[in-house]
């Protein structure tokens, strides 16, 4: 009955876990997590998780997966703030709003990540330096390149995420979505691996707003 209540709410079973998230349409930043943790003659027990970073889509879904395990097996709930009270959504943004946050918040995370491995590589010792005379940098310095052009790539990516969220809503998107695709890029648009926005975004000739 919870798998078929689960697959009638969109969750997909991957495992031994439900998921619910990845949408087109920038509601579900973290997704929703659904899996069975503990069972006994008594009682069947699951977790419904999301991120600390979830969208208010991702919230709104997690409270009404709930709120029908509540209503149609009987079920009683303990949150992070009580037996039986639901989260506060906020301000549910959509669009091109909501997918430019999706843009900053995935920067963000980067930016976090990048930060803390860094903190991960002091500088080098005396014994390291001594490589530079034949010619190879040493690990701090092959590491600032690296990080380098990681930064760049966030970056660079930040612009794309935020351009193709634009894009998808725009007004004007029947003119600037008038360019040619080539074969390969209507295979990707038929499978629906790639959408047309992001083909766009990804050809030689970039379009302007």
């Amino acid at each position: 009955m919870i798998e078929n209540l689960l697959q009638m709410m969109d969750y997909k079973k991957c495992g031994e876990v439900f998921y619910c998230g990845n949408d087109a349409e920038y509601k579900y930043f973290s997704g929703i997590r659904v899996w069975q943790c503990d069972e006994d003659e008594s009682e069947v027990v699951y977790w419904i998780r999301t991120q600390a970073f979830a969208s208010g889509y991702d919230i709104k879904k997690q409270n009404d997966t709930i709120r029908y395990f509540k209503k149609y097996c009987q079920a009683y709930f303990e949150s992070d703030i009580g037996k039986n009270r639901y989260f506060e959504t906020g301000r549910l943004i959509k669009g091109a709003e909501s997918g430019c946050y999706f843009a900053i918040q995935n920067l963000d995370n980067h930016f976090s990540l990048l930060s803390h491995s860094l903190s991960k590589y002091p500088d080098d010792v005396e014994a390291e330096k001594s490589i530079v005379e034949f010619g190879l940098p040493t690990p701090s310095s092959f590491n600032a390149n690296v990080y380098l052009s990681y930064l760049c790539s966030l970056i660079e990516e930040f612009f794309r995420a935020t351009y193709i969220a634009w894009l998808k809503y725009s007004d004007k998107k029947e003119k600037i979505l008038n360019v040619k695709f080539s074969p390969y890029d209507m295979v990707d648009i038929s499978e629906r691996t790639k959408t047309v926005e992001t083909v766009v975004m990804l050809s030689h000739k970039k379009p302007t707003v």
